[in-house]
């Protein structure tokens, strides 16, 4: 018996078809050709409809899911039936997918199938797919079709939903998602006005963040900090291995947000991030680079995406801003164990040593991280107590040599940018023993800047701290952050910084 099955579309008119009875003789080439086309739009209709009821009925809505992906596999099977053999599967094209989307279903199929303590084999055979097809998946490196999501999304059991994937994806090419944050009240240009004021004043201390402002500073500061020796010295002996173990042994399974405090050009950072994911079986790591420069910011996060785009399991942004207003910026500010996350602040290369009150910092600057957060601090180590100045003098490698091009280049080049009527600015180092800080002292950097008319005035341009790292441990406890480790950086007696690596406490 024949049946009619008429479905109204929204403007009223119907779509219908006579189906077939199994006893009807075989149809012919044009009738399965009609036949095919009917049904592609039946299904096309209940889908269009069923669609419409999920987004209303919150309770069917799983599924309801579940058969539209059952009824979308049928259409595409059907569209693409004269395009190769009958073999039960369905060629279906790679869907157009940003690398964070790529990564979230990754994630979602892995912690999926281990929650039905499912192997890989296993998957594939539930779901009629290959083992390397689900390899594949959990790993983002590779495209990804619709097919393929799909037969996860008909397995109701498994709970799978791709619903903005499959059913309400827009039509075009998708573009990757926002990665780049402009801080609450950051204003840059003000900052480089204030700037020029400053320079054409009688004198004073220049606020440390401006010497990295514009993209000539920013560029002599990379060139600096890039120097082969300098690179040796202070860059690569962090033992980013140990400092990875740290972290991973306090915060268990938790995932982590890495927010790097004056990123700079981010090598650092990058470097821990990939050390985390090399003992992590698991990795669900975001990283947030911070800084007030522009210019450094986005050298920076160009380094991340170069590196760390292909790395399963991390996700990472820009934001400029000053890590001075952290607890402002709420993209940061989360309760972790609600989110079951853990916050890595990470105060690399010369951040820590720049700060006029450390002990502040800690206790108002990182206010919005919980207990259970991790810090890690890269420190420089003092040669001799503050009490002792003649022997500091006598023994601080800075002040035993002559000021590097790099390094008067970078610290001079804005004054002569910036300041009227100068004809010429002298450098050199004194040595600062007052500092807030127990067991540090301070090596300021002294600009004389000479102007027409033999005036002249000076300026205090940047300060670096060291410190004795036990002293500085014990302050920090009193700031509620407690020593889980200190890590030398290099060998002794060449070993010049420590990192320390803290957890914030409980009250």
């Amino acid at each position: 018996m024949n049946q009619e099955i008429p479905i109204s579309d929204t403007e009223g008119t119907e779509v219908g078809g006579e189906f077939p009875s199994l006893l009807d003789p075989a149809p012919s080439a044009a009738d399965l050709a009609t036949w095919q086309r009917e049904a592609r739009e039946h299904l096309r209709r209940a889908m269009e409809r069923m669609t419409r009821i999920a987004k209303q009925v919150t309770p069917q809505r799983q599924g309801l899911r579940t058969h539209l992906a059952n009824l979308q596999l049928a259409h595409d099977y059907l569209e693409n039936l004269d395009d190769g053999p009958d073999d039960g599967r369905t060629p279906s094209k790679s869907l157009t997918l940003a690398l964070k989307q790529r990564q979230e279903i990754a994630r979602t199929v892995r912690d999926r199938r281990m929650s039905h303590g499912l192997s890989v084999q296993a998957l594939a055979q539930r779901v009629g797919l290959s083992e390397g097809t689900i390899k594949n998946l959990e790993s983002p490196r590779k495209p990804i079709t619709r097919t393929t999501l799909l037969r996860l999304a008909a397995v109701a059991e498994l709970g799978f939903q791709f619903d903005d994937l499959l059913f309400d994806q827009p039509t075009g090419d998708l573009t990757e998602p926002m990665n780049c944050f402009i801080a609450p009240g950051f204003d840059p240009v003000k900052m480089v006005i204030e700037l020029g004021e400053k320079l054409n004043s009688a004198g004073g201390v220049v606020e440390q963040t401006n010497v990295y402002l514009d993209h000539q500073s920013a560029a002599a500061y990379l060139k600096l900090a890039n120097q082969p020796e300098y690179v040796a010295a202070f860059r690569d002996p962090v033992p980013m291995t140990k400092i990875a173990e740290v972290i991973l042994n306090s915060t268990g399974r938790a995932g982590l947000d890495v927010i790097a405090l004056g990123s700079g050009d981010a090598r650092e950072e990058v470097r821990l991030v990939q050390h985390l994911i090399s003992k992590s079986r698991l990795p669900d790591l975001r990283l947030y680079l911070l800084d007030v420069s522009q210019p450094l910011l986005l050298t920076g996060f160009i380094h991340a995406a170069e590196t760390l785009a292909d790395q399963y399991g991390v996700a990472y942004f820009a934001m400029q801003g000053n890590f001075h207003h952290l607890p402002r910026y709420t993209q940061l500010n989360y309760t972790p164990t609600r989110s079951h996350r853990r916050r890595v602040a990470t105060i690399f290369g010369g951040t820590m040593a720049n700060l006029e009150q450390e002990g502040q910092f800690f206790r108002h600057s990182l206010s919005g991280l919980a207990a259970g957060d991790i810090a890690v601090v890269y420190a420089q180590i003092a040669v001799a107590s503050p009490h002792q100045p003649d022997v500091i003098s006598r023994l601080e490698p800075a002040l035993q040599r002559p000021i590097s091009a790099a390094y008067k280049n970078w610290l001079t080049d804005p004054i002569y940018r910036h300041c009227k009527e100068v004809t010429d600015v002298e450098l050199h180092l004194e040595l600062n023993t007052t500092c807030p800080m127990p067991g540090s002292y301070a090596l300021e950097a002294i600009a004389t800047v000479k102007l027409t008319g033999r005036r002249q005035k000076v300026f205090s341009m940047h300060r670096w701290r060291k410190y004795d790292p036990q002293l500085l441990a014990d302050h920090l406890l009193t700031m509620g952050w407690e020593l889980l480790a200190q890590l030398p950086c290099g060998s002794a007696p060449k070993n010049q910084a420590s990192v320390l690596v803290l957890r914030k406490k409980n009250g």
